[in-house]
């Protein structure tokens, strides 16, 4: 084989029902910690979008023991401890890299943040404005940002899917601090948790500790992963941003099946085989003998819930973003008339592999591997991959493009500075 996943994860549950995944790694000196909560804007009901990045931002404030900013200061006086977090649209993450000497710091940290946030209002206050800058410069400003955000609005019209992580401005802007304090306790709970370690400890060692700091905290409940089903779509959705923007920019999603639904793994090959360098079919389209876009690509990820396959790029000057996506839509055509070949397979499952064998290179790396596959699976998911990429034949990726690259099944958005038009 090519690799091998054969690590010797474990899995245990605290008296509380909280879940530690763990695995052992003497030969390095670290420990990387992290914990999933599973929450993330697909939580949001309408009219409190923003609320899970919100939380996000607000566990670093005060708790009951901890004054303000103190989690980043401690972790950061640990020679090499540096912490961070991220919220997608099905989870919320929080990380830290520490000397091995150091994790019961991390683990009481994380506790007290889990079962004490406490910060102020005006703590509160302030960051909400840091919330809300982010949104405009970043999704109101930015053309890319901009089309991401009206592309999940057009495609879905009734999964929490359709507003994506940072929420819409004229809801973060009403959110208030009993939104804030009501939102963490329903979903920062042990029961809706769950720590992944990987690195330099004793598991026996590392159970005692979590057991004392979080074994201890109420259980609470885990979500119910029950979302509203969006219907099948049967006709094309268009929309045009118009913004002063020096370059226009296409995007076309796709709407595709959720993570436990084998299409998606096979429609991940598929994008690698489309886009992944500079001699894949849409490759061709910025490097090859007749180019059209700066870049164009394909992507999806492994989602909790059906989501999009998202293709665009942005095309070259005196192009327009009608020629490029004719080219993006002759590409699909070919490989749906076509098919795929053995070796594209072969290649974009080696890439893929290597991909992931590189982001295991590292503790924190194996420990976002497992975490992940854990929120939309489980983390034993993370370790048969190679098995999986193994079963996929040339007739699966033909008929997953078969099934959804349809003109029907897709909603198309394209941001343009309607001004400098011919």
């Amino acid at each position: 084989g090519y690799c091998s996943f054969d690590l010797s994860v474990e899995e245990h549950y605290l008296s509380n029902g909280m879940k530690v995944i763990s695995l052992e790694k003497p030969n390095v000196s670290v420990v990387a910690f992290a914990i999933y909560y599973r929450v993330g804007s697909i939580d949001e009901i309408p009219g409190k979008t923003g609320l899970a990045h919100y939380c996000e931002h607000m566990m670093f404030k005060t708790t009951q023991n901890l004054e303000g900013e103190s989690f980043a200061r401690l972790l950061g006086a640990v020679g090499g401890g540096h912490s961070n977090a991220n919220t997608s649209l099905d989870r919320t993450c929080y990380h830290e890299t520490v000397p091995a000497d150091r994790l019961e710091l991390v683990i009481r940290l994380e506790a007290e943040r889990m079962a004490n946030l406490q910060p102020t209002p005006e703590e509160a206050a302030k960051e909400l404005e840091v919330v809300k800058e982010e949104l405009r410069l970043n999704y109101l400003d930015d053309p890319e940002g901009r089309l991401r955000f009206e592309l999940y609005q057009h495609a879905f019209d009734k999964h929490p899917y359709r507003t994506i992580t940072i929420g819409k401005l004229q809801d973060v802007s009403g959110i208030t601090y009993d939104d804030l304090m009501a939102f963490q306790r329903q979903y920062y709970c042990p029961a809706n948790a769950f720590a992944v370690v990987v690195g330099n400890f004793e598991t026996e060692k590392l159970l005692n500790l979590m057991e004392t700091f979080f074994g201890s905290i109420t259980p609470g409940k885990r979500r119910l992963e029950d979302y509203p089903v969006e219907e099948e779509q049967a006709i094309e959705k268009r929309f045009v941003i118009d913004m002063p923007v020096r370059k226009p920019s296409y995007r076309a999603g796709y709407k595709i099946p959720g993570a436990q639904n084998p299409d998606n793994l096979a429609l991940q090959v598929l994008c690698a085989i489309l886009s992944r360098g500079g001699s894949t079919p849409l490759g061709r389209l910025s490097q090859g003998e007749d180019p059209v876009a700066m870049y164009a690509f394909a992507y999806c990820r492994p989602s909790l819930d059906p989501e999009l396959l998202i293709m665009g790029g942005v095309p070259l000057s005196g192009v327009t973003p009608e020629m490029l996506e004719t080219r993006i839509d002759e590409v699909i055509q070919n490989i749906v008339d076509e098919g795929i070949t053995q070796n594209q397979l072969d290649k974009a499952r080696q890439q893929l592999l290597a991909q992931t064998v590189y982001g295991m290179q590292s503790s924190m790396g194996i420990a976002f591997s497992l975490g992940e596959a854990e929120i939309v699976g489980s983390w034993k998911d993370s370790l048969s991959l190679e098995e999986k990429l193994d079963k996929l034949t040339v007739h699966d990726i033909n008929s997953v493009a078969r099934k959804y690259l349809k003109v029907s099944n897709r909603t198309v958005g394209i941001v343009q500075n309607r001004s400098t038009l011919p």
